[in-house]
């Protein structure tokens, strides 16, 4: 299982020093594409995409956590940090537990 890296330059560039895939978004046309390229790919299992962008894509991101089911979709924060009312991971990993 491979794991791909949808975000901005800045947070591609920390992953891609880790040997990561990354996609570099710079318009909602590249988070689309780099989306359609993790749902293709038999290889790739997990797509970390920063929440800005997964915002940008709502439709598209909601479409494979709800339907598809593959590859498993997490959002993460980027270098500005955690977008304002987001729950933590913490909060989030707490509310899964619980239901």
């Amino acid at each position: 299982m491979h794991i791909l890296v949808i975000a901005d330059h800045l947070t591609c560039m920390a992953f891609s020093l880790g040997g990561i895939d990354t996609r570099t978004v710079k318009a909602r046309k590249d988070a689309v594409a780099a989306l359609e390229y993790a749902q293709n790919s038999p290889e790739i299992g997990l797509v970390l995409i920063t929440e800005r962008i997964a915002d940008s894509v709502r439709p598209e991101v909601n479409e494979i956590v709800f339907k598809l089911h593959k590859p498993l979709v997490v959002e993460i924060p980027d270098t500005e940090g955690p977008l304002p009312d987001r729950p933590s991971a913490r909060e989030l990993m707490v509310s899964l537990m619980r239901t």
